[in-house]
């Protein structure tokens, strides 16, 4: 049972979640000791307790307690922390340089996509395709990119990242059999990618290996790339400057031309016949570098910020070239010229239909087809004319033709593929690098050594290195580009699939800071039995790991029909996402009743659509019975792993033995939620506590004729639809209550009391809560303790910063300075008065009576109590209006040294009229981290 208390209110007031602390608190000097062993053994929520992905944190640093130790007071001593030492685990190694996001992602990715596709093959597409496909063309390739980039942004802001990039991020969200895969493919396609780049160039890239010396490379070669679209935009408009240029096809902005190369005029090229898939194929690798800057995770100072901002920032600005350049190469360039400047001249010095207005430049021979073949470098002219050898058809160098100094577009093409072939051969090492670490393949983990202050992959580049150079000596680069498109469209593919799959499943793991992603739909209809088994015992060999916790719910709700709050609330956490069981202990409970039960209780969760399955067990009381559940319900992996009562409001009236099997009900469950509704819960024989004695008014004995709730919007068929038992008619407030799960909340906040580490359960149900649809508009506060009074600043900055790697939205964060100031005398005599009727004069108590030795030993967690009492009225004394809910952690009594009573005066006393109320309380098990 887990001590993680979390209140939730939902509010009508405008409030913005402001601190409302009392300026007149008052706080007393001889309680400045530490909150941890002065008044509790709890754990205070830290970041040290999350660091880690498996929970294990330096014995020194005083980890979270387990269960059985707050249980049992077996708490080990630990030395004290050293003042810093915690914050000393998350620095990075003094030396090693760290990249922005324009440097470390905007950067890499924009020279990647400026490659050498964009000044030898962007004018061949615009004469193959004209211009209205080669939009379409770009604007295509760049919505695969764009979409891809979307899906990289969502899961490499859904935790901490390190190095390793594309890999790292897929192999951490869909798991190693995809991980390593890709991991593999990626580091063969950036190996291979080199290849394509730097023919020529490889000797000039041994020195630019190390990362400082690469980042000043690429400034330069980014300035080199920028200046030398410059000067092809002002060269087109400028337009040609001798006779050479046009006859060479360049003619200056004509409208005229810019309709006739508007259309597609596809021929045979690059050995085959041209059309818009194999012209698309020959396009598509000029927008393939968008991982450059997801490659160099590991030396980003914010992976999370900087690979969607800067990858998001290189497609719009490169799409812009992209989609830019074609109008003028369109508007400037015909398809085919001779290139022959004597026929050019002679056309316009002496053809007189041309001196007379009736020709344009454009019907010049040269350009025309009558002097030189433009039928194709395979296909024989009838004339024999030779090849025209220029033009958007035949000549690659255009953009060189059309620029105002031609040398700058050479210097611009050598820097495409120079900048291409760094972002590549730094990339490649550092996947393998970290697919190295993970020891997925044999025979790697050599490859995950580094060296210097930057970890550099030495072992990776000699790798790549060879890789790329027997690429090279193949020769046939259109072989090499066609291999390195399937890998890359793989990886896409991948990154996609991992975006999707993550958002299908509503992992509550899943929580990426950045929201805007594709989701591509639901999945397939439900599985058939063998598919469910087959998918249940595969479901055996997986192991449990944080980032997959997933609550499964076992809500003590009796017959579902009869507490519909309860089991609405446990629907709300649990809906499409994990399981949800809802158990009824009942006594002599023969087969044809156990079997009326199991019909009636599973119709009304069909017929309400609550997703959910339904048991019942016999036992003498609720102890016994909720033991049987805990211990046999489920079924391998589906198992529930906490537990939802709802309050015994009762407690004062009702038989002792009922409250004594209530509270072990608590000590039995290894992780608990109790539910307080005001009007809305009250005892029923062996059940446990919930809403009213209600019943839903229709029939729910069968399915024929069954009506979801939502079919009638008629004003009160919520009424008609719950009643009293024995028919009685509900009241308002009641049946407010009873519906408050069911209904949208416009307005309001969820008010978050994470006092002691529970492993992050507080914190996880009222955010899983705040995902859905009906209380996604509601604001979060978190309300923490502060350990010492000098530490206010310091503690609440923690646990914004904390709250901030668990990528959860808060409105605002309030810690508690006073938590241990005296309870004021007025609020301790309510509290007299509450358990007055169990005080007895004897030194032995029998579980409900409370003697004067148990009130002088828990009198520090009684003043506690009352004070939270008071601290939670100071702070929600304008929120109770019915709209706000409220979570605060679950106090964990010790086994023999705190009654029934007294442990029930608690709750009770602090939840008295107070909004809807949850106690929370995890196993101490972490079900929280900040790694993706």
């Amino acid at each position: 049972m887990a001590s993680s208390s979390a209140s939730l209110e939902m509010q009508d007031t405008t409030s913005d979640g402001g601190s409302p602390l009392s300026s007149n608190s008052v706080y007393e000097t001889k309680y400045q000791k530490s909150l941890r062993h002065y008044l509790t053994r709890e754990a205070l929520p830290k970041e040290s307790n999350y660091r880690n992905l498996k929970s294990i944190v330096d014995a020194s640093l005083q980890p979270r307690p387990t269960l059985d130790d707050l249980q049992r007071n077996t708490i080990p001593r630990h030395p004290a922390t050293p003042h810093g030492a915690e914050e000393a685990l998350d620095k990075e190694p003094t030396g090693k340089v760290k990249l922005g996001w324009m440097k470390g992602v905007l950067m890499p990715c924009m020279l990647n996509i400026w490659g050498v596709m964009l000044f030898l093959r962007i004018s061949w597409v615009v004469g193959q395709a004209g211009l209205s496909l080669t939009l379409i063309i770009v604007c295509s390739a760049n919505l695969v990119t764009f979409i891809t980039a979307l899906s990289m942004s969502a899961v490499a802001t859904n935790g901490l990242i390190q190095g390793g990039g594309v890999y790292y991020m897929i192999s951490r969200s869909l798991g190693p059999e995809f991980g390593g895969s890709i991991g593999l493919m990626f580091t063969l396609a950036n190996s291979i990618a080199v290849s394509t780049y730097i023919i020529g160039f490889v000797n000039s890239l041994q020195d630019l290996l190390i990362l400082d010396w690469v980042t000043r490379v690429q400034i330069g070669l980014l300035f080199l790339l920028i200046g030398s679209q410059v000067d092809f935009v002002i060269g087109a408009f400028v337009g040609p400057l001798d006779d050479t240029e046009r006859a060479q096809g360049f003619v200056g902005l004509s409208g005229e031309l810019f309709s006739r190369n508007f259309y597609n005029d596809f021929r045979y090229a690059e050995g085959s016949d041209q059309n818009l898939f194999s012209v698309f194929a020959v396009f598509f690798p000029a927008v393939t570098g968008i991982v450059a800057g997801a490659n160099l995770s590991g030396d980003l100072k914010d992976p999370c910020g900087a690979i969607p901002k800067g990858t998001l920032l290189a497609i719009g600005i490169t799409f812009l070239t992209y989609i830019g350049y074609p109008f003028l190469l369109a508007a400037t360039v015909v398809r085919d010229a001779s290139g022959n400047v004597t026929e050019f001249l002679d056309y316009i010095v002496n053809d007189t239909e041309f001196i007379d207005g009736e020709k344009s430049i454009l019907d010049a021979p040269s350009f025309t087809g009558e002097t030189c073949s433009n039928l194709g470098p395979a296909a024989v002219h009838p004339l024999n004319l030779t090849r025209c050898a220029y033009g958007l058809h035949n000549n690659f160098q255009v953009m060189e033709l059309v620029s105002v100094w031609g040398p700058l577009i050479y210097a611009g093409c050598f820097a495409a593929t120079l900048s291409s072939a760094v972002a590549s051969l730094v990339g490649a090492p550092r996947v393998l690098q970290a697919l190295a670490k993970d020891r997925l393949y044999p025979g790697i983990h050599t490859f995950s050594c580094g060296y210097g202050p930057s970890n550099d992959p030495v072992n990776g580049y000699i790798l790549v290195f060879i890789i790329a150079l027997g690429c090279i000596m193949i020769g046939e680069l259109n072989a090499v580009s066609t291999l390195l498109s399937n890998f890359f469209l793989a990886s896409y593919s991948l990154i996609n699939f991992s975006c999707f799959h993550a958002s299908l499943i509503k992992s509550p793991g899943w929580r990426p800071a950045f929201k805007v992603y594709v989701n591509w739909g639901s999945s397939a209809q439900a599985a058939t039995y063998s598919t469910a088994l087959k998918n249940t015992l595969e479901l055996q060999t997986v192991e449990d790991h944080i980032k997959n916790f997933r609550p499964q719910i076992l809500v003590l709700s009796g017959p579902p029909s009869t507490r519909p709050s309860l089991v609405d609330f446990g629907n709300v956490i649990t809906k499409n996402i994990s399981l949800l069981l809802c158990g009824h202990v009942g006594q002599n409970i023969d087969w044809k009743k156990r079997h009326s039960l199991m019909t009636r209780g599973t119709a009304w969760l069909l017929k309400y659509k609550i997703r959910g399955f339904f048991s019942v067990v016999e036992a003498k009381d609720l102890e016994t019975g909720a033991v049987n559940f805990f211990q046999l319900s489920g079924l391998g992996k589906l198992r529930p792993n906490m537990a939802l009562l709802g309050f015994k409001s009762d407690w004062k009236t009702c038989d002792k033995d009922e409250v004594i099997s209530y509270f072990n009900t608590l000590h039995s469950a290894s992780a608990t939620l109790v539910l307080q509704v005001q009007y809305g819960h009250e005892s029923e024989t062996s059940s446990p506590p919930a809403t009213p004695d209600i019943d839903r008014a229709q029939n729910v004995s069968g399915l024929d004729g069954a009506r979801d709730r939502g079919a009638k919007k008629r004003k009160g068929s919520m009424t008609a639809a719950y009643v009293g038992k024995g028919g009685t008619k509900l009241t308002k407030s009641a049946l407010n209550n009873i519906t408050l799960f069911q209904r949208k909340q416009r307005k309001g906040t969820i008010d978050v009391w994470w006092l002691y580490d529970d492993g992050g359960l507080t914190l996880l149900i009222p955010y899983i809560v705040n995902t859905r649809s009906k209380w996604s508009s509601c604001k979060m506060r978190i309300f923490t303790l502060a350990n010492r009074r000098d530490e206010l600043d310091m503690e609440q900055r923690s646990m914004a910063s904390l709250l901030s790697k668990f990528r959860i939205d808060y409105s605002d964060v309030i810690v508690i300075p006073d938590a241990m100031k005296k309870a004021s005398e007025a609020a301790k005599a309510d509290f007299e008065a509450l358990i007055e009727k169990f005080k007895t004069d004897g030194d032995v108590g029998d579980g409900m009576t409370l003697t004067e030795t148990e009130l002088m030993s828990q009198r520090e967690k009684t003043n506690r109590h009352i004070r939270l009492r008071e601290l939670l009225v100071e702070n929600s004394i304008i929120l109770f209006k019915a709209k706000k809910y409220e979570k605060r952690t679950l106090p964990m009594p010790r086994k023999g040294q705190v009654s029934a009573s007294l442990y029930m005066a608690w709750l009770d006393y602090m939840t008295k009229g107070m909004p809807p109320f949850l106690f929370v309380r995890g196993n101490q098990q972490s079900v929280l981290t900040y790694y993706s």
